[in-house]
C-alpha cells in the first residue's frame, strides 16, 4: 500500500465532527491522519464536556468550565501519537470522578451550578 499525503482543512473536518461524526476511529479506518492543534483539542473537549453536562442536567445540576480548566484538559488530554484519544479519560479522571465524589458527599445538589476551574495545579469545584 502506498502512503500519500492528504491535505485537509481542519476547520472543515471539525465541522464534520461537530455535525455528528463522534469517533476519530472513523477517520482512522479511512487511513486519514490529521494533526490537531490546541484550538481543535479544546473544541473536542467542549464536545466531551457536553456529554457530562447532559448527565448532570438529569440531576438538575449545571456545569460551567473556566477557560483555564478547559486549557488544562486540552493539554493533559492530548498526546502527539494518539491525538485526542486520551481526552475522554482525562475528563473522566479530572472532572467526572472528582465531581461525583463531591456530589455524593453532599457538596452539590439539584439546582446548583458547578463552576470548574484550574488553580494551583489542580481542578477546583465551586458553586456559582
Amino acid at each position: 500500500m502506498t502512503s500519500a499525503a492528504i491535505n485537509i482543512d481542519l476547520d472543515k473536518l471539525l465541522d464534520i465532527v461537530l455535525k455528528g461524526v463522534r469517533r476519530a476511529s472513523v477517520f482512522m479506518g479511512l487511513g486519514i491522519n490529521v494533526a490537531l492543534d490546541e484550538k481543535h483539542i479544546k473544541s473536542i473537549a467542549k464536545i466531551q464536556l457536553g456529554f457530562v453536562e447532559k448527565r448532570l442536567a438529569q440531576m438538575d445540576i449545571r456545569l460551567e468550565v473556566s477557560d483555564s480548566a478547559l486549557a488544562e484538559l486540552a493539554e493533559t488530554g492530548f498526546d502527539p501519537v494518539y491525538g485526542a484519544r486520551p481526552l475522554k479519560r482525562a475528563i473522566q479522571a479530572q472532572i467526572e470522578n472528582l465531581l461525583a465524589k463531591e456530589i455524593l458527599e453532599g457538596r452539590f445538589a439539584a439546582k446548583d451550578t458547578v463552576k470548574v476551574d484550574y488553580k494551583g495545579g489542580k481542578f477546583v469545584f465551586s458553586k456559582s
